[in-house]
């Protein structure tokens, strides 16, 4: 089964026993899913990396035995050996059914069902359709009275979980100036922002770009724009590959600081 992020339409076509949350990655376009974007970041944490090379021992030897050896450029195949023990979803009842006796209702998750009981008749009356589809939706009303239509608010139960909607193409950018900033670490920020924005890869501060027909002079304001926008996408992308060790992606630490060892 391969989909790209669930949306409010298709998520019911890919519910099975045990959905992933946001889907398989496409085969075609593995960048369409998050868990592409965390594997990425994780690739980049020197701490996870030097455990890799002591083949999962020492410091992450625990994750190690969740994530495996990452120094890979074949996500398919390291997301084909790893994904399920990551991120699938523990099975839950995904479908209305009737219980017909007691014994049913044994490892039930209380959390994840409702469990009601809608009279059919009453005394020598059989209930109509219509009033007995009238009860349980009054039941259901009742018991969700505070919640409010709009995009549902997934709990994921996975090992691994991703944190609410991530914008994966601000992931995608950050790691190209994480990227570029580790390969030319003497380049200026605003250089950085321009030669990425030149090559495609960046779609902010596009006003910020300066003139280099004009003395240098007259570009101050813009490249300090710039300088201040690319910081912001470093520290970000510093704090998303710090955090990537963790149960959750993305986190990013209050104060945006990351360790130099990244």
């Amino acid at each position: 089964m391969l989909g790209k992020l669930f949306n409010n339409v298709d998520r019911e076509l890919n519910e099975g026993e045990s959905p992933y949350l946001f889907g398989y990655p496409d085969d075609d376009c593995p960048e369409a899913s998050p868990y592409y974007w965390w594997f990425q970041y994780l690739k980049r944490n020197n701490d996870y990396l030097a455990c890799c090379e002591r083949g999962g021992e020492g410091e992450h030897a625990e994750l190690y035995l969740d994530w495996g050896d990452v120094r890979t450029d074949d996500f398919d195949e390291w997301f084909f050996m790893h994904g399920d023990i990551l991120f699938r979803e523990p099975h839950v009842p995904d479908k209305l059914t009737e219980i017909q006796s007691a014994s049913e209702l044994d490892g039930i998750d209380w959390s994840a069902v409702m469990v009601v009981v809608n009279p059919i008749r009453i005394g020598s009356k059989v209930l109509s359709k219509r009033d007995i589809k009238r009860h349980f939706s009054m039941m259901v009303d009742a018991k969700f009275a505070t919640k409010k239509a709009g995009r549902p608010a997934y709990e994921s139960g996975a090992k691994y979980r991703i944190v609410g909607y991530p914008k994966l193409k601000a992931l995608k950018e950050m790691l190209h100036v994480y990227d570029l900033h580790k390969a030319e670490p003497k380049l200026t920020l605003w250089r950085i922002g321009e030669r990425l924005l030149k090559e495609g890869k960046l779609t902010i501060a596009k006003k910020a770009v300066t003139d280099p027909s004009l003395p240098q002079s007259f570009g101050e304001n813009a490249r300090n724009v710039m300088a201040a926008t690319i910081s912001r996408h470093l520290k970000k992308a510093g704090a998303y590959i710090e955090s990537s060790t963790g149960r959750f992606f993305p986190v990013k630490p209050a104060d945006g600081v990351f360790s130099r060892r990244l």
